[in-house]
């Protein structure tokens, strides 16, 4: 918990006091078991990632998924990105599926 590492002079960002938050030295890993075993999502691993203040923060997330992850697309993702969104245009000549957003950024809308 910061406060108590606080007043043993380790310093947290604004974002992390008063959170549970963690000082990670190079090579340390952190795991969220997000599930109970009976299969019921734990809402207590919730969390989230304060910015970066000094230095560079690397993530390599690795997922298990319990259920399905990718279900098949019920129609393109051609009609139902451009027909809920007015500033995307569908993708003519790459992957299919795939489209553009008016600011360059590439998505893809899963329906299921």
């Amino acid at each position: 918990i910061p406060a108590r590492l606080e007043a043993a002079g380790v310093q947290f960002s604004d974002c992390a006091k008063g959170h549970v938050a963690a000082k990670p030295k190079a090579g340390d890993a952190t795991l969220f078991y997000s599930y109970h075993p009976n299969g019921t999502m734990d809402t207590a691993s919730m969390h989230t990632g304060c910015p970066v203040i000094k230095g560079i923060k690397w993530a390599a997330p690795i997922w298990i998924h319990v259920d399905e992850f990718n279900p098949p697309l019920t129609r393109p993702a051609k009609q139902s990105m451009a027909a809920s969104n007015p500033g995307v245009q569908p993708s003519e000549g790459r992957l299919p599926g795939a489209e553009q957003r008016g600011d360059g950024v590439a998505g893809r809308q899963v329906v299921g």
